[in-house]
């Protein structure tokens, strides 16, 4: 498991496979963490200080849901 840098969010193959799952390896849904991510930057606001700022290198992932 990789905790993102940027967002902090666990990969995760169940809450991946089932973006609405809560409660796995993190503690909102993939689809939660993502609009959060969208509003806020990063997946839970708690985490923001362990996160780094996205830089022009950074590209979202092109299988992003």
């Amino acid at each position: 498991m990789e905790i993102c840098q940027i967002c902090y969010w666990e990969d995760d193959e169940l809450q991946y496979k089932d973006p609405k799952l809560e409660f796995s390896c993190n503690l909102v849904s993939l689809e939660q963490a993502q609009l959060n991510f969208d509003e806020i930057g990063v997946s839970i606001e708690d985490m923001k200080r362990y996160c780094r700022k996205i830089t022009p290198q950074d590209k979202r992932n092109p299988e992003w849901k």
